[in-house]
C-alpha cells in the first residue's frame, strides 16, 4: 500500500487528493488502483510511523519486514499480529482475522447512510453482489427501531417502512424459519430493494410451514413440492417466479446452514413465451389521436380528451415508459429548453429528455386547457392528472382503461398482442 499525504514526506508519494491526505493501493483481486482519503487521526499515526521507521530505499511500501531479508510484510504476519492483539484485549471474537475489520468498516458505513455503490467503491468491489456479501451480517440491525434507512427507504412515524412515499408490505413470520425469513427480507431492503412481492411469497411459504409443521418440520424437498402444489392455480410464469424467490432464500440460508435444502431450478416450469409487442405505425397513431380528441368529458374527468391525447403523444414520440409518464409533474416540463426531466426511474436513474417544438406545443395546449378550467397548474402537480378522488396522477390501470376503447374503436392491436408502450417514430401531430 502506498502512502500519499498532502505534505511531502521521505519515501512517500505526493499525489494530491483534493488537498487532503490520501492512501494509494492496488486491489489484490481486481488489480485496480484505489485512492482513498485519510482522516487527520489516521494521517498522524502514519506520519509518526514513517518518521520512526522510514522505509529504506528503494522500497516505497509502508509495511515492511524489519528483519532480513527486507520486503513487503506478508498477510500471515498481519493475521498473527491481529490475533495477538485480539487475545490481549480479551474480546470474544469468533474469527480472529484482520478481515473482520473490513467487514466492520463496511457495516458502519451502511449504518451511517452511505450508499451501497459508495461502499463498494471504497472496498474496491466490481459488483454490488460482492458488497452485499459483506453487508448481510447487518440485517439484524434493521428491524423496527433500528437505524433509519437513508435515501429511498425510511421509516414512517408509525414505524412502517416507506419507499418513495409509499408504504411497503411488512411480512409477519411465525414458523421455525421465521428468523431466517426476517433477516433475508431485511437484507434485501437494506440494499435498496422494495422487495414487496417476494416478501408476500415468503410469508405464504411461512404460513404453509406453520400450518403443516407436524408433517413438515423443516423446509425440505417434500415440503417444497407440497407448497408448489398449492400454486397450481396460477400461470406457469408466476409459479416459476415464486419458486425462484424461494430458491434464492434457500441459497441465502445455506451460507449459515450448509446442509439445508436448496431446490433445483432446472425442475421449475419453463419460461413462457412473452407477448409480442405491437408496432404502431404513424397512420395508426394519427387515428388514435383523432379518436382521443373526440372522447366525451365528464364531471370526474373534464380534461379526458386532452389527457389521453397527451399521453399517446408522449409515449409515441419520446419512448418513455408508462411509469415514467405517470410520474411526470408540471415542474418537470421546461418550455425554454424544450426538455422533460425524467426522475428516479428504472435503476433509480434520472435524465433530461429533449422534445421537439411540436411536442412542446401539445403540452402547452394541454396546460392552457387546465388553466381555462381553473385547474391547478402548480409545478408539483402531476402532468397526466385526474381530478377525481381528490386529484392525482393517473394509475397504470386507469391509463390502460382509457386507451383500450380507443384501440378497439380504431381496430388496432389484437387481444393477444402487447401494447405496453409505443415504438419511437417521428410524427407530425394533426
Amino acid at each position: 500500500m502506498g502512502f500519499a499525504p498532502a505534505k511531502s514526506l521521505p519515501s512517500a508519494s505526493t499525489t494530491s487528493f483534493g488537498g487532503k491526505a490520501s492512501c494509494e493501493s492496488t486491489s489484490a483481486k481486481t488489480s485496480s488502483p484505489l485512492e482513498l482519503p485519510l482522516t487527520n487521526e489516521v494521517l498522524a499515526v502514519m506520519v509518526k510511523h514513517l518518521k520512526r521507521m522510514p522505509p529504506p530505499a528503494p522500497y516505497r511500501k509502508v509495511f515492511l519486514r524489519m528483519r532480513a531479508p527486507i520486503g513487503t510484510l506478508k498477510p500471515t504476519a498481519v493475521t498473527e499480529a491481529f490475533q495477538a492483539a485480539a487475545r490481549k484485549s480479551g474480546l470474544n471474537i469468533p474469527y480472529q482475522g484482520p478481515h473482520c475489520l473490513r467487514h466492520s468498516y463496511a457495516l458502519h458505513l451502511l449504518k451511517n447512510g452511505t450508499p451501497l455503490k459508495t461502499i463498494g467503491d471504497i472496498l474496491g468491489h466490481r459488483t454490488a453482489e460482492s458488497t452485499s456479501m459483506y453487508l448481510r451480517l447487518a440485517t439484524g440491525d434493521f428491524a423496527r427501531g433500528g437505524p433509519r434507512r437513508s435515501g429511498r427507504a425510511a421509516w414512517s412515524k408509525e414505524g412502517e417502512l416507506m419507499t418513495r412515499g409509499h408504504s411497503v408490505f411488512t411480512p409477519v413470520f411465525s414458523s421455525r424459519l421465521a428468523p431466517a425469513f426476517a433477516q433475508y427480507v431485511d437484507l434485501k431492503r437494506a440494499l435498496g430493494r422494495r422487495f414487496d412481492l417476494p416478501s408476500r411469497t415468503l410469508q405464504g411459504l411461512d404460513r404453509f410451514l406453520c400450518d403443516q409443521k407436524s408433517k413438515y418440520p423443516d423446509l425440505d424437498a417434500a415440503a417444497f413440492q407440497a407448497w408448489c402444489r398449492t400454486h397450481e392455480h396460477v400461470t406457469s410464469g408466476v409459479r416459476r417466479v415464486r419458486m425462484l424467490e424461494v430458491c434464492s432464500f434457500c441459497l441465502y440460508r445455506r451460507r449459515t446452514e450448509p446442509h439445508c435444502f436448496v431446490p433445483d431450478p432446472t425442475s421449475f416450469p419453463a419460461y413462457h413465451q412473452r407477448l409480442k409487442p405491437y408496432i404502431f405505425s404513424e397512420a395508426e397513431v394519427a387515428r388514435l389521436l383523432r379518436a382521443a380528441s373526440g372522447l366525451k368529458r365528464s364531471p370526474l374527468s373534464p380534461l379526458r380528451p386532452e389527457v389521453v391525447r397527451l399521453a399517446i403523444t408522449l409515449l409515441f414520440t419520446t419512448g418513455i415508459r408508462r411509469g415514467e409518464l405517470l410520474n411526470l409533474t408540471i415542474g418537470d416540463y421546461n418550455r425554454p429548453e424544450s426538455t422533460l426531466h425524467i426522475r428516479q426511474t428504472k435503476f433509480y436513474k434520472s435524465r433530461l429528455l429533449p422534445i421537439n417544438s411540436g411536442i412542446a406545443d401539445e403540452i402547452d395546449r394541454y396546460l392552457r386547457a387546465r388553466t381555462q378550467r381553473k385547474l391547478s397548474v402548480s409545478p408539483e402537480m402531476a402532468l397526466i392528472w385526474n381530478p377525481s378522488w381528490g386529484g392525482g396522477a393517473y394509475s397504470g390501470t386507469s391509463l390502460r382503461r382509457s386507451l383500450l376503447p380507443l384501440l378497439q374503436e380504431c381496430r388496432i392491436a389484437q387481444r393477444k398482442e402487447s401494447y405496453h408502450g409505443f415504438t419511437i417514430f417521428g410524427i407530425v401531430l394533426p
